[in-house]
C-alpha cells in the first residue's frame, strides 16, 4: 500500500486529493490551457510533483516561476500536490517549501484572470472555479492554531480576494478569535504569533468594504419593488448635463463623447471586469451621466457578481 501511495504523481496528486464530483470537466479545462501554451518543461516539472519526494518536488514547483503562461496547466496538480504534503504533515524543513508553493499558487490564480486570447473562456473559468470553489475552501481549513509558519502563504493567497469573500471573512475571524485565546490567554505568544495576527487583522480591514459593497448588492436585489420605482424616475427625471473632467472646462464635445464611452463600455463591453470598472467610474463622476441610471439597473441582473455589486454602488449614489 505504501509503495502504491508514492506512485502518486503529476496530476494524479489532484485527483488524490480532491473529490472526484469537483474536477468534473477540470482535466478537459487543462487540457485546452496545455494545447494553447505547449511547454515540455511544464510537463516535466508536473510529473515530478510527489508528496513523496519533497525536495524535487520543491524544486519542480519553483521551476514554474519560469514558465509564464504556460504554467497555469500546473496550478491543480500543485494544489493537490500540496494539500497531500500538508495532510502528511509538514516538517520542519519542509514549511518554507510549503509557504512558496502557496505563493506561487497565488500567482497562478491571479494568472487566470488576465485576458487570455489562446485560451478559451470556458476553459479559464472551469480552472478559476477549482481554484475559487475547491481549493481555497479546503485553505480556510487551515487557518487554526497554534501558529504555523507557513501560514502567512495562505494568508497571502487569500489576499487576492477571490471566491466566496463572507467565507473568507467568517475564516479569518473565527482564526483572529482562537489566536486571542490561544496565545494571549497563555502568555505564550510570540513575535511570529504576532506578526500572522497583524497581517490577518490587514486583510478583514481589506476585506470589509468589498463586503459592505456586496450588502448593498444583495439588499438592493432584495426590493423587488426598486426596480419598477427606479424606471419610472428614469422616465420622469431631467437629463443632467454630462460632468466635464477635470482639465478639460474648455473641451465639452471631449466630455460627452468619454460620458458616451463609459455608458457604451458599462452596457456593452464583452468583458465583465471592464463593464464593472464603467460602472465604478461612473459612480466616481458622481453618476450625472444621461442614461447611466438604466444601465445601472441593467447590470444589476448580470451574471457577474463583480459588475452587479457595481452596479448597486451607482444605484445606492444614483438614489440618494
Amino acid at each position: 500500500m505504501f509503495s502504491g501511495r508514492r506512485g502518486i504523481s503529476g496530476d494524479d496528486c489532484l485527483r488524490a486529493a480532491f473529490p472526484a464530483d469537483s474536477l468534473q470537466g477540470l482535466a478537459e479545462a487543462i487540457t485546452a490551457v496545455e494545447r494553447a501554451h505547449p511547454s515540455a518543461a511544464v510537463s516535466m516539472l508536473v510529473a515530478s510533483l510527489n508528496p513523496y519526494h519533497w525536495r524535487s518536488s520543491r524544486s519542480a514547483a519553483a521551476g514554474l516561476r519560469e514558465q509564464g503562461r504556460a504554467a497555469l496547466r500546473a496550478g491543480p496538480a500543485l494544489a493537490g500536490w500540496l494539500k497531500l504534503c500538508v495532510g502528511h504533515g509538514v516538517g520542519a524543513g519542509q514549511q518554507d517549501g510549503i509557504n512558496d508553493a502557496l505563493y506561487r499558487l497565488s500567482q497562478l490564480r491571479a494568472g487566470l484572470d488576465e485576458a487570455d486570447p489562446m485560451v478559451p473562456q470556458a476553459a479559464l473559468d472551469r480552472v478559476r472555479r477549482f481554484f475559487d470553489e475547491v481549493f481555497q475552501p479546503y485553505l480556510l481549513t487551515l487557518l487554526v492554531p497554534p501558529v504555523r509558519y507557513w501560514q502567512r502563504g495562505v494568508i497571502g493567497y487569500l489576499d487576492g480576494l477571490n471566491g466566496d469573500l463572507e467565507a473568507v471573512a467568517a475564516a479569518l475571524q473565527g482564526f483572529v478569535v482562537a489566536l486571542r485565546e490561544h496565545t494571549w490567554g497563555s502568555g505564550a505568544d510570540s513575535d511570529w504569533d504576532e506578526y500572522t495576527h497583524s497581517e490577518t487583522l490587514a486583510l478583514i480591514g481589506r476585506l470589509g468594504p468589498h463586503l459592505d459593497r456586496r450588502r448593498v448588492e444583495r439588499d438592493w436585489l432584495a426590493q423587488p419593488a426598486a426596480e419598477p420605482a427606479l424606471l419610472a424616475l428614469l422616465a420622469i427625471e431631467p437629463v443632467p448635463e454630462p460632468v466635464i473632467p477635470h482639465g478639460t472646462a474648455d473641451a465639452p464635445e471631449a466630455a460627452t463623447e468619454a460620458a458616451a464611452r463609459l455608458l457604451a463600455l458599462a452596457g456593452e463591453d464583452a468583458d465583465p471586469d471592464v463593464r464593472a470598472a464603467a460602472l465604478h467610474a461612473m459612480a466616481d463622476a458622481g453618476g450625472q451621466i444621461a442614461g447611466a441610471l438604466e444601465v445601472a439597473l441593467r447590470a444589476a441582473a448580470a451574471d457577474d457578481s463583480r459588475e452587479r455589486a457595481a452596479a448597486a454602488r451607482l444605484l445606492a449614489m444614483l438614489i440618494r
